[in-house]
C-alpha cells in the first residue's frame, strides 16, 4: 500500500508502521501515540483540515480518562487502512445486552438499504481488547446510504431501539455525513464531508442533492 495515494475517509481506520520517526509524528502525546502504534492498534482518520504538505490528521482515544488525542503524521506513515467495522463484525465485542438491539439495527438496515458500520468506543474495544464501555456508552453508527435506501423507514425503526443507546451518522455517496437524530425534525442539518462542514435543507440531504 505504501508508495500509492490512499484515499482516506472520515472514520477509516489506519495502521502506522511501528517504525516510524517520531519527529514525522505532530501530537501533544507522543510518546503515548509511539506505544499505541506498536501495540499495532489502529488511528481514525478525521476531518482533513488545510495541513501543509502531505500529512493526515488522525485520532484516537487514550485510556483511563477516555482522553481523545489529536495528531497527524505523513502519508507515507500509513501501512494499511480499512472502513471502519462491520455491525454484524462487531457484536461479538459488545456487551451481551447489547447482542439483541444490535442484531435489531441490523435488520433494519437490510430491510432498508444501508450498510452498518460502527466507530468509537464501540470500534476501540473491539481492535485494542481493552474494556472501553461504560453504561453511559452508545453505539455510534456509520450508515452508508445509496439512492435506493428508504430513508423513512431506517429513521422511523432506529428510533424504536431503546438499548444499546444510538448515536452516530447517515452517510451519503456524495460522502456528506449528518447525525441522524437531526434528520427526523430538523428542517436544515449540519453536514460533514471529508474535509469540509455545512448547512444544509434537510429535504435536499434526504434527496441526494448535496
Amino acid at each position: 500500500m505504501r508508495g500509492r495515494r490512499l484515499i482516506l475517509r472520515r472514520h477509516d481506520l489506519a495502521w502506522i508502521d511501528p517504525g516510524i520517526d517520531p519527529g514525522s509524528i505532530i501530537s501533544t502525546h507522543v510518546g503515548a501515540t509511539l506505544e499505541w502504534i506498536r501495540r499495532l492498534h489502529p488511528l481514525v482518520v478525521t476531518r482533513q483540515p488545510a495541513i501543509e504538505g502531505d500529512a493526515i490528521a488522525l485520532g484516537y482515544t487514550l485510556a483511563p480518562g477516555r482522553k481523545r488525542i489529536a495528531l497527524t503524521v505523513p502519508r507515507s506513515g500509513i501501512i494499511h487502512r480499512a472502513r471502519p467495522l462491520l455491525l454484524d463484525d462487531a457484536i461479538g465485542h459488545a456487551p451481551e445486552d447489547w447482542h439483541a438491539g444490535m442484531q435489531r439495527v441490523q435488520e433494519i438496515c437490510d430491510s432498508a438499504g444501508a450498510v452498518a458500520r460502527v466507530y468509537g468506543s464501540l470500534s476501540t474495544q473491539a481492535f485494542t481488547g481493552e474494556n472501553c464501555l461504560s453504561r453511559e456508552s452508545d453505539l455510534d453508527l456509520l450508515l452508508e446510504c445509496n439512492e435506493h435506501t428508504r430513508f423513512e423507514e431506517l429513521l422511523q425503526a432506529l428510533e424504536s431501539v431503546r438499548h444499546p443507546r444510538l448515536d452516530g451518522e447517515i452517510l451519503m455517496p456524495s460522502g456528506w455525513a449528518v447525525a441522524w437524530r437531526e434528520l427526523l425534525n430538523a428542517k436544515s442539518v449540519l453536514a460533514k464531508s471529508d474535509s469540509e462542514v455545512r448547512l444544509f435543507p434537510a429535504r435536499e440531504y434526504l434527496a441526494g442533492k448535496c
